[in-house]
């Protein structure tokens, strides 16, 4: 049984923050957090604000809700439940969530993410063992975690991937990936592996950042708050980027709010060896692509991989990007941006086949997973990831308009 030494009133105070940051936050109903402390479940409100409209979470029911969770997940030390916009539109479309988007690979097995009625939470639990958050009918959610922190970061994750399949659905739907590859992944994560054999223990720390290094992840951080300004990365903002160093690249994280953890900056050789800085896990499954883009690509000097939401979408669907009838777009000469096939984790092969096929294309979009890309600096790579999400997002909206007709 999983027991955690944060107290109730520090987690439920940084899960507001966090949670209000990511817009995950009723402000007409708040939600309540428990926490499992010795023998006991200690709860206490999320609330995003005094709104007058919003009515206090019923204590007696939410308790009776987030004990059946923690009595059926024994593993889980918190557990959330709460009124997330993105999910409860799911949850009373009566439509379970299909675990379709590339990084939900990683923490669950799951098929979907069910929908129950609130009466019967418990035999929900007990028939989806794999799932890591049940959607109620009424639009609340409930999501647990071994900590407090790891649940309130599960829910936006979770937001982000209700969002995106959303949007994919516009467009011909979210696509299955093969289930070797996703068992893959989530067995890769579980015990942090490198292609089903090779263990590393984290971080890899290699000589101090020089300053090329450091002047790299700058110009990193300067696009990044381009992305930002114009809500051209996910609600979490996650992506990293890398830059060419002679034989070797750069790769540094993207700095932001929701953030969690420490923000990476390492220099590798296209061994993978790591030189300068600082190598953590959630790297790993970039490093080889990085490399194939710029093995491939020998003009480009940098690169960019975001979680852009429409771009996903267009992913997650398996669908090229449609981009003649964007001017901006046009100097390329492409009809469309492609996408590639999928594929296991850290496997670059399909990304190199699509690098060769589209030899004039400056980006492509990683099945079911976000957007690559490529050019001669990060300033004008960050204004080509803002043309396309505008225009994943704009023929989104499209064809919204066109099956309503």
């Amino acid at each position: 049984m999983t027991q955690t030494t944060e107290t109730i009133d520090t987690a439920a105070a940084d899960g507001v923050r966090i949670l209000t940051l990511g817009k995950a936050l009723s402000p007409a109903h708040p939600g309540a957090l428990a926490l499992r402390v010795g023998e006991r479940i200690d709860i206490a409100e999320l609330r995003a604000g005094p709104v007058a409209v919003g009515e206090p979470e019923d204590a007696a029911g939410a308790r009776l809700l987030l004990e059946a969770v923690l009595k059926a997940r024994p593993d889980a030390g918190a557990a959330v439940l709460l009124r997330a916009p993105r999910l409860a539109a799911w949850g009373l479309s009566g439509r379970a969530l299909p675990v379709r988007y590339f990084q939900m690979f990683s923490y669950t097995r799951a098929d979907n993410l069910p929908v129950a009625a609130p009466d019967a939470v418990a035999e929900a639990l007990a028939d989806h063992p794999d799932a890591p958050a049940l959607l109620l009918r009424d639009g609340r959610a409930l999501i647990w975690a071994p900590n407090a922190a790891r649940a309130i970061r599960l829910v936006l994750s979770l937001e982000e991937a209700a969002q995106v399949t959303a949007y994919a659905d516009r467009i011909g739907g979210a696509r299955d990936y093969p289930q070797e590859a996703r068992d893959k992944i989530y067995n890769s994560l579980q015990v942090q592996t490198r292609k089903d054999t090779a263990t590393r223990s984290y971080p890899v720390i290699g000589a101090p950042l020089s300053d090329f290094a450091v002047q790299a992840k700058r110009e990193i951080d300067d696009a990044v708050k381009l992305l930002h300004d114009t809500g051209s990365l996910s609600i979490v903002g996650n992506g990293n980027a890398a830059k060419r160093h002679g034989d070797k690249f750069v790769i540094g994280g993207f700095e932001g709010p929701l953030k969690g953890g420490k923000v990476a900056v390492v220099v590798l050789d296209h061994d993978e060896n790591v030189h300068e800085g600082e190598l953590y896990y959630h790297h790993e499954e970039v490093l080889p692509l990085y490399s194939a883009i710029l093995t491939e690509r020998k003009d480009a000097q940098v690169a960019i991989h975001t979680h852009s939401p429409h771009l996903v979408s267009w992913a997650l669907a398996q669908r090229a990007l449609p981009v003649g009838d964007f001017p901006e777009l046009a100097a390329f000469g492409l009809d469309a941006i492609p996408v590639t096939a999928a594929a296991a984790r850290y496997d670059a092969e399909p990304v190199v086949d699509t690098l060769r096929a589209f030899p004039n294309a400056p980006a492509l979009l990683h099945a079911n997973h976000g957007l690559l890309a490529w050019g001669p600096d990060f300033q004008s790579l960050a204004r080509l990831v803002v043309a396309l999400e505008e225009a994943a997002r704009l023929q989104i909206e499209a064809a919204s308009l066109s099956a309503a007709a």
